[in-house]
């Protein structure tokens, strides 16, 4: 995701043909690198409820 032409998040995501299986979102902290984050924190104000899981 960008802001202003500026890289924020990335977001991975895993399918199989048409059913989707996860995302990971890794977000730019306060120093400038990315780490994961996890279930239930707010992501560029957005909550990150819960991650599909496999069926």
């Amino acid at each position: 995701m960008k802001v202003k032409d500026v890289v924020t998040e990335y977001r991975s995501y895993e399918w199989n043909g048409y059913t989707p299986l996860g995302m990971i979102v890794k977000a730019k902290n306060e120093s400038g690198t990315f780490e994961t984050v996890k279930e239930g924190e707010p992501v560029h104000n957005v909550l990150l409820l819960a991650r599909p899981t496999c069926v």
